[in-house]
């Protein structure tokens, strides 16, 4: 009896061998190696900290290599994060055992596919970059404990993703990350208030009435006649955003002069928020150039050098985001906002908690319809358009880069994790969202 346990024991130990073999080695992970190892730079150089990626992101591979991701290691590196060149990101699975840190896409996340976790000081790390469905059962809540860090959107993450901070320049460090600003910088918000009920209020009179209101508010200063100001008029008058209906042809034509007013960078052409709907509508009123894939390319390797382009010919920027939930904020506002140019912004959260009161226009606040015109205003009127430019003088904006704060938190002199030793027994709760133009906030998505 005690040979045939032995035996069964022998039996089981090589089958589980062969089949963790299989699991590392896959002619489709290997061929995917291949290629993310050849973007992440020499594959056979030297680097203190291993990271190991275990599943694909939103179900490609490449898509870990985009700007938002690692793409943006390289840039990173050489600007202000010389700790990434302490770090290596492989999806290599043979490097499994040699990983101080394994990252796991939640939306991605095989449970059948899932490796022993046994290596000494290895990590396990949770990938949140946006809203998600929740993965729900017993076999889930088996595996929730280890791992070991929250890599999300979520403020209480251990690594928060899209993290940026403006701070005052008096004062050192002292302003936490996605903070609120301080009650004393609060006139910048306080004194548009008034002036835009006003506008709003006459906008359900009709476009007319709007007109001859601004009219009464502040004398309309004479178009610029720089050569900026021509520059802006006159080049790309070709409307990039979605086509309009034959019946908008003739509205088009009346606002050529503001064919440059309002750009912004879309990649993504069809999103939960419903961001393309608010567009659609607001473009019958303005003209909106859109940028990225869904529109026209813009010149640069990154969205903060396209936006300084922009920059040079336009006043506003649509900072709509392709989820409207009370935690998600993607990285966009903040290269705006070391821009001269206004963010429109178009999302969940409570901005005024975020970012410095009058810096920026929220586009939930009115219609489509009542936005545009009073960008068109505010076009015209450079008195009331700097003023949302004041906070500049005294507000600085900071960024954090999550691959940064990863690979810092690794070069630990205690050679572990700079996070305390607790486990994510908790994940983030699911998101609350909505969309564009219902509005009523509901727990993103399903339980899967």
């Amino acid at each position: 009896m005690f040979v045939i346990s032995v035996v069964v024991v022998i039996v089981a130990a090589i089958g589980l061998n062969l089949s963790y073999k299989f699991l590392l080695e896959t002619p489709e992970s290997a061929s995917n190696n291949e290629a993310l190892l050849a973007s992440n730079g020499d594959k056979n150089k030297e680097t203190d900290h291993n990271v190991l990626l275990w599943t694909p992101l939103h179900g490609s591979w490449s898509h870990w290599w985009t700007e938002t991701n690692l793409g943006a290691a390289s840039r990173l590196q050489k600007s202000n994060c010389p700790q990434l060149r302490k770090c290596s990101f492989s999806s290599d699975r043979n490097s499994l055992n040699n990983s101080n840190l394994v990252i796991y896409s939640y939306s991605d996340i095989d449970l059948a596919d899932m490796p022993p976790k046994y290596a000494a000081g290895q990590k396990w790390g949770l990938f949140i970059p946006t809203p998600t469905d929740r993965h729900t059962g017993e076999v889930w809540s088996q595996f929730l404990p280890m791992f070991d860090l929250l890599i999300s959107y979520f403020p209480n993450s251990n690594i928060q993703m899209y993290r940026g901070k403006t701070m005052p320049y008096h004062i050192s460090q002292s302003v936490k990350y996605n903070d609120s600003i301080s009650v004393e910088h609060t006139h910048y918000e306080v004194k548009f208030r008034k002036l835009f009920r006003e506008i709003m209020d006459k906008a359900s009179k009709g476009s007319d009435t709007v007109q001859r209101h601004l009219g009464d508010l502040s004398a309309v200063s004479e178009f610029d006649k720089s050569k900026d100001g021509l520059m802006r008029t006159k080049r790309h008058h070709k409307h990039l955003g979605p086509k309009l209906k034959e019946g908008h042809r003739k509205r088009r034509r009346a606002f050529q002069y503001d064919s440059r007013l309002v750009a912004t960078i879309i990649d993504d052409c069809h999103t939960d928020s419903n961001r393309e709907g608010y567009i659609e509508a607001m473009s019958e009123h303005v003209n909106i150039h859109i940028y990225g894939s869904c529109g026209a390319p813009c010149p640069g390797e990154s969205p903060e050098v396209c936006l300084q382009y922009l920059s040079r010919f336009y006043k506003f920027v649509l900072v709509f985001e392709s989820f409207m939930c009370q935690h998600y904020m993607s990285d966009l506002i903040w290269a705006v906002l070391r821009t001269d140019m206004v963010p429109v912004v178009f999302g969940g959260v409570n901005y005024s908690k975020v970012l410095p009161l009058g810096s920026y226009i929220d586009a939930l606040n009115q219609s489509p319809k009542n936005l545009a015109h009073f960008l068109r205003h505010l076009d015209k009127n450079d008195e009331l358009y700097n003023n949302y430019l004041q906070w500049k003088d005294e507000f600085a904006v900071e960024q954090d880069s999550w691959l940064c704060q990863l690979c810092s938190s690794l070069d630990s002199t205690t050679n572990q994790l700079a996070f305390p030793p607790t486990q994510v027994s908790l994940e983030p709760p699911a998101d609350m969202c909505t969309s564009w133009p219902d509005l009523k906030f509901g727990i993103h998505g399903k339980h899967r």
